[in-house]
């Protein structure tokens, strides 16, 4: 970064909307970058080669761009929100992706989305200014009060 030359570059095959960068090494000892794109699509790539992961894409019958994405502190999950209100999440286990949650309730388009510091929680915000609180493990909302949970 303090010469500012690109070391690595690749093609995902879309136009990418978001992305997000693992807190920690997921496989052995190389970092994961999410990249969502402007049609659903989801790519993850090894940092260390761009080498492509896992792939998933929405398949809703008029896919949605991915508004945000972001890796849990524990780096167990990765949540990817999209424009269509739901944010997914993906549990992470030997480097391999599965999808276990999506997280509903929204009235508009997902802006951002972030982790409590212990990996239980995802709050989220709307573009109708909503903030909502979710399970990450049933994708359900949490009704109790966090007000004193710290952000990742």
């Amino acid at each position: 970064a303090g010469s500012r030359d690109m070391s690595r570059s690749c093609s995902v095959g879309f136009k990418a909307r978001a992305c997000g960068f693992s807190c920690g090494p997921l496989s052995g000892t190389s970092h994961h970058l999410a990249v969502g794109g402007d049609r659903g699509d989801l790519i993850v790539l090894n940092e260390a080669n761009l080498q492509p992961l896992f792939n998933s894409k929405d398949t809703d019958k008029y896919p949605q761009a991915i508004s945000d994405i972001k890796y849990s502190p524990d780096g167990r999950y990765l949540a990817v929100a999209s424009n269509d209100t739901f944010i997914d999440v993906y549990s992470i286990k030997g480097g391999s992706y599965q999808k276990t949650a999506r997280c509903a309730g929204h009235s508009a388009t997902v802006r951002h989305i972030d982790w409590s510091i212990d990996s239980a929680v995802i709050q989220s915000n709307s573009a109708a200014y909503e903030i909502l609180y979710h399970n990450p493990l049933t994708g359900k909302k949490v009704a109790d009060n966090q007000r004193d949970a710290q952000w990742d």
